[in-house]
């Protein structure tokens, strides 16, 4: 049986989940994941000519101190044109968005969201059918703030990482 803080905690994951994200969150336009990883520091436009290999939500990354160039593709439907558009990235460490070549807006396990435009372009191509093409790096570091220990209130799939 469950102690009565963590059946509170469930219950709490539950909400946010199920109620508060698909309300701040009404419409979702999914984007495809791929990425190259390389030991070594590189500048955006050489990370960007790179072959990237798809992956899935929960791939597991590494080794620890490397770096990890996440392409994120997809379409923007057009019904998100003139509205407030947020990514959502969570690589669980200290990432960095690349949009348009400039650095964008920073991540870390506390911060996933990021504004891509306070109103979004309409697409004027027609042969995007109204949808905004979406093509962005995010530049990720495989570390922790404070080195590669952890704690033993982290999550378990951040523990095991290590």
């Amino acid at each position: 049986m469950l102690p009565d803080l963590q059946y509170a905690a469930i219950r709490f994951e539950n909400f946010v989940s199920e109620i508060l994200l698909p309300a701040a969150f009404p419409e979702r336009a999914p984007l495809g994941v791929a990425v190259w990883q390389t030991p070594d520091r590189v500048t955006p436009d050489v990370a960007f000519d790179q072959t990237y290999a798809p992956v899935q939500l929960g791939w597991r990354w590494g080794p620890v101190w490397s770096t990890a160039w996440f392409r994120l593709r997809g379409s923007m439907p057009r019904s998100m044109a003139g509205k407030r558009v947020a990514l959502r990235f969570s690589s669980g460490t200290e990432a960095l968005l690349w949009k348009d070549g400039v650095p964008n807006q920073g991540f870390d396990p506390y911060r996933d969201l990021a504004f891509l435009w306070e109103r979004a372009p309409a697409a004027n191509d027609a042969a995007n059918a109204g949808s905004v093409e979406l093509d962005l790096l995010i530049e990720a570091a495989c570390n922790l703030p404070l080195g590669i220990s952890t704690f033993w209130w982290d999550h378990a799939e951040q523990q095991t990482r290590w």
